[in-house]
């Protein structure tokens, strides 16, 4: 369980970094990306982090096909809503991608859990 807690802080730490150095990216280059540029990087940066930690925690599940058909089908509907929200709106700010980042993580886990792709975790007293 150590292990499993370690690796957690690490994609925690990582992630956090990241949002970090693209606000301050975001911040220093401004003039020189568009507002609606950063909200496609914003996406960019995102989506990988997202989905490289739900695909690393199920590694007992990557021989499987059906893991990586619903890997597949979370990644498009992530990308497709991502993709209606963010061409109607002019600004979204990178906070907003912290902001949805634990729910659609919680997504993504309980539709692996519902699929048989990862088990759920059992509640500790």
């Amino acid at each position: 369980m150590s292990k499993q807690l370690r690796d957690y802080g690490l994609y925690a730490i990582i992630a956090v970094m990241l949002v970090i150095a693209l606000l301050g990216f975001a911040e220093h280059v401004h003039t020189a990306i568009s507002i609606s540029t950063m909200k496609w990087l914003g996406l960019a940066v995102q989506t990988p982090i997202l989905f490289g930690y739900a695909i690393v925690d199920n590694r007992q599940f990557w021989k499987r096909l059906s893991f990586w058909t619903a890997i597949s089908a979370l990644l498009l509907i992530h990308l497709g809503i991502f993709w209606a929200v963010l061409t109607h709106v002019e600004a979204w700010s990178p906070l907003w991608f912290v902001a949805f980042f634990p729910l659609e993580n919680i997504a993504i886990d309980g539709t692996l859990v519902a699929t048989g792709h990862m088990r759920a975790q059992k509640k500790q007293v």
